[in-house]
């Protein structure tokens, strides 16, 4: 029974390490992938009807203003597989991948690639004008569902502010990790030039 129970702990100890070492490397792409100005977004969903049409665009706000509206994808929420006697499956869409990169040294251009249920629908470029080259930071908007004819905020990428700590001025972007659906942290108001990724079903 002992050697049993020590051949237990052992194996426990390895695996321990193992899911240490795996973490520690998914850690250390994340950074890689971050440092040369790549994110990857994936959000699940489990209610997206059939024969619908699926809109994913791009607004861009100024001062809390809306100033552009760009749609990236636009298809039905539709897709078809081969079922185990070949014959043709209708397939709900379960999972909306983002991918996005920016130029690291000037921040001139964004990248967007719209990845739907694993396959690639879309890919855009997004010149940032010149006088919002500031730099921006990602953040995820907590989204488990769609409803239908209503919008969906899937990302935000803003820029950093004007701000004053211990007496020196600073640039600051400070917001929760994961933004409510509703965008009602009080620090979105203080993002001078932000970008809104949403989807809507129709």
């Amino acid at each position: 029974l002992f050697n049993i129970i020590t051949a237990c702990s052992i194996h426990k100890h390895r695996v321990s390490k193992l899911e240490n070492k795996v973490r520690q490397l998914a850690a250390f792409n994340k950074d890689i992938l971050q440092f040369a100005g790549v994110e990857l977004f994936q959000f699940n969903f489990n209610n997206i009807p059939l024969d619908k049409t699926l809109l994913v665009y791009v607004k861009e706000y100024f001062n809390q203003n809306n100033i552009h509206i760009d749609t990236i994808f636009n298809a039905e929420t539709t897709f078809y597989d081969f079922t185990s006697d070949t014959t043709w499956q209708k397939t709900p869409i379960e999972t909306i991948g983002i991918y996005t990169q920016r130029e690291f040294e000037t921040a001139e251009n964004l990248y967007l690639q719209v990845r739907i249920s694993g396959v690639i629908g879309a890919k855009r470029k997004i010149k940032i004008r010149p006088e919002f080259n500031e730099l921006h930071s990602w953040r995820p908007i907590e989204s488990t569902s769609i409803e239908l004819n209503k919008e969906t905020p899937l990302l935000l990428y803003g820029a950093s502010w004007d701000d004053i700590l211990n007496g020196i001025k600073v640039k600051r972007f400070c917001t929760a990790g994961t933004l409510q659906t509703d965008l009602s942290d009080p620090e979105i108001l203080k993002i001078p030039h932000y970008y809104l990724i949403c989807v809507k079903i129709q």
